[in-house]
């Protein structure tokens, strides 16, 4: 039987839990807000999926943080999905088109990891590109069928690397690979971990924001009802 300390002790827990994973993710949401400014080819919508997220997460962070009243607009939005069918529609629009947006911000980040382990590769292993050679299949005969089946042939074109390197140089005034080789291996991958993790718990949150928003909306029809306070997430 659980004593009133002990509940109290795992009730503050899980809100300083709360607050660490909500902080984390706010400060991925802006990242993902510099990078939807600073990209070329910026589109509107990104940005604006961006930033609704990182509203939301804030009002989340504000519910947490502070004694919100029940009938106060942050408290209300944040807990729209669980209030009706109405708020849930409108909460499952949102986190479908913030899944549609972090799909792509995680193809994203996949590309950036695939170059910056290459540029690390170059700068560890210089002799990395010269083992990257052209590779040649033997033809073959399918059985039967008298069908040829083509060389496949595989190149790695590394002038055209070495170009992009030349180029990103220019553009950004400093070596990466220089800037690469000054931090450890192991505190970069650290680096890239906790990137990853970041981004998909982010994730994991938003689809089980999406699948609470589905029960309610489509379930078995019931009186709305407000959510206990110490239920933030």
């Amino acid at each position: 039987m659980s004593s009133p300390t002990v509940d109290a002790f795992f009730n503050r827990l899980g809100s300083i839990v709360t607050i660490g994973f909500l902080t984390i993710w706010i400060l991925v949401t802006v990242g993902f807000i510099y990078i939807d400014i600073e990209d070329s080819s910026w589109r509107l919508f990104e940005t604006f999926l961006s930033i609704s997220l990182f509203t939301y997460l804030i009002f989340r962070m504000i519910v947490a943080c502070t004694n919100t009243k029940p009938d106060s607009i942050v408290y209300r939005l944040t807990t729209a999905h669980r209030r009706s069918r109405r708020g849930a529609l409108a909460v499952l629009v949102c986190a479908c088109s913030w899944i549609y947006g972090l799909f792509f911000k995680l193809l994203t980040l996949f590309l950036v990891n695939w170059f910056f382990i290459m540029t690390f590769s170059a700068h560890l292993y210089p002799e990395f590109f010269d083992q990257m050679e052209e590779v040649s299949l033997p033809d073959s005969e399918s059985p039967g069928s008298g069908v040829e089946v083509q060389n496949a042939r595989y190149r790695f074109n590394k002038e055209e690397y070495f170009d992009a390197m030349e180029h990103m140089k220019e553009e950004a005034g400093f070596d990466p690979v220089q800037a690469l080789g000054w931090i450890p291996p192991r505190v970069l991958s650290c680096c890239f971990a906790l990137v990853w993790f970041s981004c998909c718990t982010l994730t994991l949150y938003v689809l089980r924001l999406c699948w609470k928003s589905i029960r309610v909306a489509f379930g078995p029809s019931s009186s709305p009802s407000a959510p206990p306070k110490t239920h933030v997430v």
